[in-house]
């Protein structure tokens, strides 16, 4: 069995920034819902928490090497 190449300066890079993205896409989709129904600052809160979790799974998947990377 062969290990997998090194992962290079731009691939995680990329985990970054995809783990950025889903921050903050559900950063601003928890604000846009928050100031949608009234409920700030909940839904904001929760969009976080989920973009934070979404990046943690896509980081733990890609690091193990099931992602495709």
């Amino acid at each position: 069995m062969t290990s997998p190449p090194p992962r290079t300066g731009w691939e995680l890079a990329g985990l970054g920034v995809q783990f950025l993205v889903l921050l903050l896409g559900g950063l601003a989709l928890g604000g846009w819902l928050d100031a949608r129904w009234g409920t700030r600052p909940w839904l904001q809160l929760l969009g976080v928490g989920l973009g934070f979790a979404g990046g943690l799974a896509l980081l733990a998947r890609r690091m193990r090497g099931n992602g495709g990377m």
